[in-house]
């Protein structure tokens, strides 16, 4: 499962919700572009078999290599806010 928020614009500081899905990793990068800042929330199930799995859980902070210097300013300034927007129970 997973959850992407990214920012409005540049020049805002609104987080808007842009993907959710039941996808991994290969998902989310998906939806991750090369001129935009984002937050993303991913729960992966990792094991060998049935036995062994294990439920982890990972916080992405994503800058693009051609976003805009405003959107460092954001993630450099506004980080605390997207942990408590991305806070979701996972099932």
């Amino acid at each position: 499962m997973l959850t992407v928020r990214k920012y409005a614009s540049a020049t805002s500081d609104n987080l808007t919700l842009a993907n959710t899905g039941t996808g991994d990793i290969a998902e989310m990068t998906e939806s991750l572009g090369d001129d935009e800042a984002a937050y993303a929330y991913v729960r992966m199930k990792l094991g060998n078999d049935e036995y062994s799995e294990r439920v982890k859980f990972a916080f992405v902070v994503w800058q693009g290599m051609s976003s805009s210097f405003q959107f460092l300013i954001l993630l450099c300034t506004c980080s605390p806010d997207p942990l408590q927007a991305t806070h979701v129970h996972f099932s």
